[in-house]
């Protein structure tokens, strides 16, 4: 099943409204928020073999970057780096995506690895990121989606069918359809329109003081 964005969402990219003034519902019925559902369900994912937090390259808008910082304490965990596989610049079934997450180098900003290639977030224990703080294609994966939408079927290189028994992706994460299109709007508006003018030469130094 494919889910369009909303008339509201649609009107928004069309006239340049930053994810900040977008009106969305934040908590309440039909919202599930679920930290300790996630870190079960990755657990069990990582017991299969190797997961999305290793050998993954983690695309981050800069509102990622920012909300990450203040959570850590540290702005020393993104680059940019070409894909290391080309045929990702080719994609042509996104052209929002093509067109605001790639630099005219042909990079783009990215989580940092390990030497492992695991996500420099990664830990023994999991993610050491709060759900409120990972980047929002964290949050949305195993979720498949362009710039037009959301599907409801898992990306074919997750396991989750092979060890939910049959549950939807929903039901796995405990979150609702809801919450994923909140989290897939604010990603291609972060993505198109930085909150404040954030840009990658502009944001404030969030390092404590020493």
């Amino acid at each position: 099943m494919y889910y369009r964005l909303a008339p509201l969402a649609e009107r928004a990219f069309s006239f340049g409204i930053s994810a900040a003034r977008m009106p969305r519902k934040i908590a309440g019925p039909g919202i599930k928020r679920n930290n300790m559902t996630y870190q079960t369900c990755c657990a069990r994912c990582a017991q299969a073999g190797k997961t999305c937090c290793q050998q993954t390259e983690i695309y981050v808008t800069m509102n990622d970057v920012k909300r990450i910082a203040a959570y850590t304490a540290r702005i020393d965990f993104f680059e940019y780096r070409l894909p290391a596989d080309p045929a990702y610049l080719g994609a042509e079934n996104d052209p929002l995506w093509q067109h605001h997450v790639f630099r005219l180098d042909g990079t783009r900003r990215v989580l940092k690895q390990q030497p492992s290639g695991d996500c420099i977030f990664l830990t023994a224990k999991g993610c050491m990121l709060g759900l409120d703080v990972r980047p929002l294609i964290c949050r949305l994966y195993p979720l498949t989606y362009t710039g037009g939408g959301l599907e409801t079927e898992p990306d074919g290189r997750c396991p989750v069918k092979i060890f939910c028994h049959g549950q939807t992706v929903f039901e796995t994460f405990d979150i609702s359809m809801q919450l994923a299109l909140r989290w897939h709007m604010d990603l291609y508006l972060e993505m198109m329109h930085p909150q404040g003018g954030t840009t990658d030469e502009n944001w404030p130094d969030l390092r404590p003081a020493v």
